[in-house]
């Protein structure tokens, strides 16, 4: 695998935010179905907005920094956004269930999975735009 890292050299990010804000509205809204307990703990007192203007911050930075990487291969920025979705959301989870008990393995589970298909997507797609 060989990955280029460059300035970004068109606007490929703009529609990878799009995606990726898209992707994360949809997956907060899954979560908030009774099965999700971690979700709906977390959530308590935290405005909507608050919570929109963090997903859209976290994608902006994520969509950015994607799109200084070149792959030869959809192949390739597929796998390389599926090991990086499970770090950065497996760290995230660890971490939370660590120092906040209201955050339960199921969500953590869940929640993991859900970063390694959303930043194979946006890989993916970044790769062909």
């Amino acid at each position: 695998m060989i990955v280029r890292v460059d300035y970004p050299q068109n606007f490929a990010w703009v529609a990878g935010w799009a995606l990726l804000f898209l992707l994360d509205c949809l997956w907060l809204s899954i979560t908030k179905l009774d099965c999700f307990v971690g979700y709906a703990s977390l959530r308590k007192g935290v405005p909507t907005s608050m919570g929109v203007g963090a997903v859209a911050m976290y994608t902006f930075v994520a969509s950015l920094a994607v799109s200084t990487l070149t792959f030869s291969e959809r192949t390739e920025a597929a796998a390389f956004g599926a090991a990086a979705g499970f770090v950065i959301f497996a760290s995230y989870n660890i971490t939370t269930i660590t120092v906040d008990a209201r955050w339960v393995g199921a969500d953590a589970l869940c929640d993991t999975a859900y970063g390694v298909l959303s930043w194979t997507v946006l890989l993916a797609a970044m790769h062909t735009w």
